[in-house]
């Protein structure tokens, strides 16, 4: 039995349907799907319950859902600590980001990650995504922060969820939406949508919110993100923006930034290289998972 297949089991039931876990996971449903029967097999018991709304587990299955939890966070401290002792990691790890402020979703596994490598330095370097994309495959970086998966990398990097982020919009300042603290379908109805010219990080976003009803007039294209508040405020517009990108916003006296009425989230991912990881990122990689898991049961 692979470790992996553990780590599947825990995501199924995580999130609920075979569907989503496997998107989470970045596998095919037809593989997750046969993974877990082998492991049904394996244990010759019924872990899961199908039903109309998703898959729940058997009584069984909730008791194999925290024996794998376990299991999973011993392997993992073990194969740290394992390579720690072994090799005394150090060196560089370099981390691509997008300017955005990372210490809410990164800053604790930095933390962790420095107490237990002192002797590995860790550098930021900041680019929009594409350029992310491109120095991951140029080996130039380690690890890349973003705001969702690339399409460009053509399956040469892997993904690793570390949070889901709100969807917010940036508004003028004094508009019915900014005064109420949330944006209804209607608000944005008579308004024009500003999208920056960075498609990857915005087509997500724009389809998130427009499957949610919230459909503008039309659309302006702006080249930089610094021209945003004016634009917005100049046109009557809004713009679509993740959460860890509004703190820019905030000191504008010209907008607002705005919760919707439907709370939309989207995924931030790490990519780094599907092969020819270094031990040192790897180990970065294995930290922030454990972080996240120990953020979810808190």
């Amino acid at each position: 039995m692979q470790i992996e297949y553990l780590r599947e089991f825990v995501a199924v039931v995580d999130e609920g349907s075979m569907c989503h876990a496997a998107r989470k996971l970045f596998i095919t449903q037809s593989v997750l799907s046969k993974h877990m029967q082998n492991l049904e097999k394996e244990f010759d018991s019924q872990l899961f319950m199908r039903t109309a709304t998703g898959m729940r587990p058997t009584p069984l299955g909730h008791k194999a859902y925290h024996a794998f939890r376990s299991i999973i966070d011993e392997y993992d401290d073990f194969c740290t600590q394992a390579h720690d002792g072994r090799n005394h990691m150090s060196g560089q790890l370099s981390i691509g980001i997008l300017g955005a402020d990372i210490d809410r979703y990164l800053g604790s596994c930095i933390h962790d990650f420095s107490q237990t490598n002192p002797n590995v330095t860790i550098t930021y370097k900041t680019e929009k995504p594409q350029e992310i994309v491109a120095d991951l495959l140029e080996n130039r970086l380690d690890i890349g922060f973003a705001p969702q998966k690339s399409l460009e990398d053509k399956g040469l990097l892997s993904y690793q969820v570390i949070a889901e982020d709100l969807i917010k919009f940036v508004m003028p300042k004094d508009c019915p939406a900014a005064v109420r603290g949330y944006a209804i379908p209607e608000d944005i109805a008579d308004k024009t949508l500003v999208v920056h010219t960075i498609k990857e990080s915005t087509d997500l976003l724009n389809e998130l919110v427009f499957s949610a009803g919230f459909l503008p007039k039309g659309t302006t294209v702006v080249d930089e993100i610094e021209v945003v508040a004016t634009t917005v405020s100049n046109m009557d517009a809004f713009f679509i923006a993740p959460d860890f990108m509004c703190d820019r916003f905030l000191s504008s006296s010209r907008v607002s930034v705005v919760e919707l009425s439907v709370p939309l989230s989207v995924p931030l991912f790490l990519a780094y290289r599907s092969k020819g990881t270094s031990p040192i990122a790897t180990a970065f990689l294995k930290c922030a998972r454990r972080r996240d898991v120990r953020e979810e049961d808190s």
